[in-house]
């Protein structure tokens, strides 16, 4: 009777855990199929690094985003455009790119994200420049930001 029961536990077991994974995959598949555009905010601080004397600069971003969590990007700029990657809480990743017109874009992703589009504008709330050792520079921005994103 024993052996029984524990059998019948770990069938149980198993397709609770079968019918989550379902449930996860079904409704990325209809957020992939059926896209939905919400609003989306951000307030982070960006720290650009100047680690060579010039070109790309590196970027890294640290935050909070809608729809992410507790959010962390990289990137790298060369002038006023750049590209990157910020990752969600989850680890879901979205791409984007900043071409310079002072709108980030949104080009897709990995799990939630995938293909998401979309974009939002900023505003610098503080910046400091922050000098390093043997001509390496820093420059810290604090911002916000709003737009949409579509995924």
């Amino acid at each position: 009777m024993r052996i029984m029961k524990t059998s019948v536990g770990k069938v149980l077991l198993v397709a609770v855990i079968g019918l989550a994974v379902c449930a996860v995959m079904q409704s990325a598949i209809l957020s992939a199929k059926d896209p939905v555009t919400r609003p989306f905010q951000v307030t982070s601080q960006i720290t650009f690094l100047d680690v060579l004397g010039g070109p790309p600069l590196t970027m890294i971003d640290q935050g909070v985003c809608s729809h992410l969590g507790k959010c962390t990007g990289f990137g790298k700029y060369i002038g006023n455009t750049g590209f990157g990657i910020t990752y969600a809480a989850n680890g879901d990743q979205i791409f984007w790119k900043d071409d310079g017109s002072g709108v980030i874009q949104f080009t897709g992703g990995t799990g939630r994200f995938q293909g998401a589009t979309g974009g939002f504008t900023f505003s610098v709330l503080s910046s400091d420049y922050v000098p390093g050792p043997e001509g390496t520079l820093s420059w810290v921005f604090t911002y916000t930001g709003e737009g949409t994103i579509t995924y």
